[in-house]
């Protein structure tokens, strides 16, 4: 079984002068005014350093009786935004939470309960994240005309007035133009332009300008990298993702996306050290979890695979099907057939590909059931015809079946299959042998690849031995000798197939 195997999100200072205090705003003076400026300033700049600074900025002029009223309103926005940005990158953070909703007050809640609504992570598979969007869905019209009611009175509202349509909008309704028209005194803010930009997908140009503009918007790496994940450009999305994990090394998405990247490029060992990371900040992560066991089992650690994978299949909830895969898979490998086999059955319940009745009919093979390794074999590659595997194992059920016309036929096209996939893993190796790839990483794909040759050769081995024994059954002796041939040197098919040779042409 050969398998190895990204969502969503984007400070563009409106000028200069927004972000760095210079010689010439100092020598103007730094009265109770411009300081709200500034601090108006940093909230429209948009990042979560920006929210954080301008909250500071307004908190010390609360009590100003010039612009204490004004100041008190933009530390309530700051706050919350500050939370959002917080749960767009999956933090649930209640302290963070809390301070918005203690500096805010009741004025606030309606758009605070809106704000907890949104979607926190890619996926929901998890029980907060999905109560987050059926609290949504459930009162999708209602919020909706609260915020276009007031999307242009504040920061608050035209963020979460695009975030919201972004998150739930349906097909057919108003999009992003329509949106953005709705928020005139903020669309051309770096805040909403960020927001517009990781709607519905990532406008690279856009956020890369905005990261060119302003340094401290690390968040657009997390977009940067996705989207780099998605055309496989592996290295450019963990560069980004690093980057951002080393400013933000709390936001949950960041360690489940470095151990997706990690793992897309096979390296296995650095993929569960961040799998790890997110299981420590969310134990019950089903995805976590998963991609675990996963790794756990290119690792061949199969019991461990295995303690992981009992994990989401008590749960049963979320992935039950590939839970209960990859679990058949890893007691198989350990020879546990009998629960293999209940966990590949209870799989089929749930997963409609090829790879479930292959497993399903390796196991009955193992467990010398042959009728159903056989049907179970027979569906497997009915679906999925370019596996060379599958055919393999079928020829080696046939030959048990005595049924040797079926299996020379059926042994043949896995071995043309076989050396159709030799020729790619080549190609493959050849590639890697001249990347730029850390060295470290490249030795491990052409290692893993020399690997999958190594068995590709042992399964051409057994089909050619199988192919002569079959042959010689039907009568056909040249051909029962051609393939003897080809194994009679090989370490562990190599003596039957030279007494065969003998039965085929006997000493005289």
């Amino acid at each position: 079984m050969r398998q190895v195997a990204v969502w969503f999100l984007a400070c563009w200072s409106v000028a200069a002068a927004a972000c760095v205090p210079t010689r010439q705003a100092a020598a103007q003076g730094d009265g109770p005014a411009e300081r709200l400026a500034a601090a108006d300033r940093l909230l429209r700049d948009g990042c979560f350093d920006c929210f954080a600074a301008a909250y500071e900025k307004y908190d010390a002029l609360r009590r100003d009786p010039a612009v204490g009223r004004q100041a008190a309103a933009g530390a309530s926005e700051a706050a919350i935004l500050m939370a959002v940005r917080d749960a767009e990158f999956g933090l649930d953070s209640g302290a963070r939470r809390e301070l918005a909703r203690s500096v805010a007050g009741a004025s606030w809640s309606p758009l605070l309960q809106i704000a907890d609504a949104l979607p926190s992570s890619p996926r929901a598979t998890s029980e907060r994240e999905l109560a987050r969007r059926q609290v949504a869905y459930g009162n999708r019209q209602v919020f909706t005309a609260r915020l276009r009611a007031h999307a242009d009175e504040n920061a608050v509202s035209a963020y979460l007035w695009i975030a919201f349509n972004c998150s739930y909008g349906q097909p057919g309704e108003p999009h992003l133009e329509e949106w953005l028209a709705a928020v005139p005194s903020w669309r051309d803010s770096p805040l909403i332009r960020y927001r517009a930009a990781t709607c519905s997908g990532q406008d690279v140009d856009a956020l890369r300008a905005l990261l060119r503009a302003d340094a401290r918007f690390v968040e657009i790496n997390y977009a940067l990298g996705v989207h780099a994940l998605a055309g496989q450009e592996f290295d450019p999305a963990i560069a980004h993702f690093r980057a951002l994990d080393v400013a933000r090394p709390g936001w949950p998405l960041l360690p489940e996306a470095l151990a997706g990247a990690y793992f897309a490029v096979e390296d296995f060992a650095e993929a569960l050290q961040f799998f790890d990371r997110t299981l420590e900040a969310s134990p019950d992560s089903p995805d976590a979890l998963l991609g675990k066991a996963r790794t756990l089992t290119h690792l061949g650690r199969y019991a461990d695979a295995i303690a992981s994978l009992n994990e989401l299949v008590a749960a049963g909830r979320w992935f039950v099907g590939d839970a209960r895969y990859w679990r058949a898979f890893d007691e198989m490998q350990l020879a546990r057939y009998d629960e293999a086999w209940v966990d590949v059955e209870e799989a089929a319940k749930y997963l409609v590909n090829a790879d479930v009745p292959k497993l399903a009919g390796i196991i009955a093979f193992r467990r010398r059931q042959f009728d159903v390794a056989r049907t179970r074999l027979e569906n497997a590659r009915r679906l999925n015809g370019k596996d060379c595997e599958t055919p393999y194992q079928l020829g080696l059920v046939l030959s048990e079946q005595r049924g040797w016309s079926d299996a020379t036929r059926v042994l043949g096209e896995a071995n043309a299959c076989l050396d159709a996939e030799d020729r790619q893993l080549a190609d493959e190796i050849g590639r890697l042998r001249i990347s730029d790839a850390p060295a470290s990483r490249r030795d491990q794909q052409i290692a893993r690849r020399e690997r999958e040759l190594a068995t590709n050769a042992r399964m051409r081995a057994t089909s050619w031995f199988n192919s002569a024994v079959a042959f010689f059954y039907l009568s056909r002796p040249e051909e029962a000798k051609q393939y003897a041939e080809r194994v009679a040197g090989d370490e562990q098919l190599g003596a039957r197939a030279r007494a065969l040779l003998s039965r085929l042409d006997p000493p005289r």
